[in-house]
């Protein structure tokens, strides 16, 4: 299956606080791709070369560990890595930000993540961000808009990284998605479903933690009935496939596509404008 989904470049990586991605935006942004398992391909996965050392995002510049944004602050060589900076500035940006900026910051850490591939996750799971990103999630006093950015940014997180999809899951992330299906927003329900379904792709204890949830197949069921002729795919079907809840005559997909990307999209949609 290859398809191509035009969407307003906006609707993601937009930098203003309420347009596009904020809940009652105006349609799905980035992580709208596709296949099952095959969706979670990065474009970045061998783009940042070389080799990291240690878990942290510290720079050794020849002799103790430099800065760090969580981790261990072991060294990290920005010429074969020069995603870290940006991953420690929006890390500190969403902590302690105004409300627009860590909408924007929360952005631009799923876009490092998306970009920057296997590496790049690697380093935003380890700086706290899965923590607060979900601390973000689980305080009733988050404006919407930001629960919505985050979402979308661990969707991408996630995708295609056993062990970001491990740490949320120990984070309870599948209950925090489970409850955000039946929110009265329509969209935000749809990348809820959405990011449900890169936290589950391949991951035995996330799908093992979602089939222990009473009612997650009526709720998914519910939100398949959306409206979602703008995405590529329903999200909620898909991850009812992939679990084996599927209702009689449907039947998943035997072979993923394994091209789709996000960053595609945006390239495509910028140049069919042009």
């Amino acid at each position: 299956r290859v398809s191509i989904f035009v969407f307003p470049v906006s609707t993601w990586l937009d930098e203003s606080e309420g347009s596009g991605a904020g809940v009652g935006g105006s349609g799905p942004g980035a992580g709208v791709s596709s296949g099952l398992g095959g969706r979670v391909a990065n474009l970045g996965s061998s783009m940042a070369g070389g080799s990291i050392s240690g878990a942290g995002l510290g720079l050794n510049t020849g002799g103790g560990a430099g800065p760090a944004a969580g981790g261990s602050g072991d060294s990290v060589n920005p010429d074969m890595f020069p995603y870290w900076r940006d991953i420690v500035r929006h890390f500190v940006t969403i902590k302690s930000g105004t409300l627009k900026d860590q909408l924007n910051a929360v952005s631009e850490m799923g876009y490092v993540a998306w970009n920057g591939g296997d590496l790049a996750q690697s380093h935003v799971g380890k700086c706290g961000a899965l923590e607060l990103f979900v601390s973000f999630l689980q305080d009733i006093d988050t404006p919407a808009p930001l629960k919505m950015k985050v979402v979308q940014a661990l969707s991408t997180i996630c995708r295609n990284h056993l062990p970001n999809q491990e740490a949320l899951g120990n984070l309870n992330y599948v209950l925090i998605l489970d409850n955000f299906l039946s929110d009265e927003n329509e969209e935000f329900r749809k990348w809820s479903a959405h990011g449900m379904f890169f936290l589950l792709s391949g991951c035995a204890s996330t799908q093992s933690a979602a089939l222990k949830i009473k009612g997650l197949k009526d709720r998914l069921m519910r939100v398949s009935q959306d409206d979602w002729s703008l995405w590529t795919y329903n999200d909620a079907s898909e991850i009812l496939k992939m679990l084996g809840l599927t209702p009689p005559g449907i039947v998943a997909d035997m072979e993923p596509d394994l091209t789709r990307s996000v960053l595609l999209t945006i390239l495509y949609e910028k140049e069919m404008a042009t």
